[in-house]
């Protein structure tokens, strides 16, 4: 009897979560068609290339220090 309490407790661990996936799952596809959302592809790539320009502009900087 022990053995299968500790499944039941399992298999209703595991629906918590479905259950909590598939409410997210529905309020995000509501929030992408009803809302302005902007794309995270396109905002990452913009955000990689800011990080790489201030790289470049900081080992430009110890570039010249570093010949003086």
């Amino acid at each position: 009897m022990e053995k299968y309490k500790i499944l039941l407790f399992f298999i209703g661990f595991r629906m918590i979560h479905f259950t909590s996936l598939l409410l997210g799952t529905m309020t995000g596809i509501y929030i992408a068609q009803n809302y302005d959302v902007p794309n995270a592809k396109n905002l990452s790539v913009e955000f990689l290339k800011y990080l790489k320009s201030i790289e470049k502009n900081d080992n430009d900087k110890n570039n010249k220090n570093d010949n003086k």
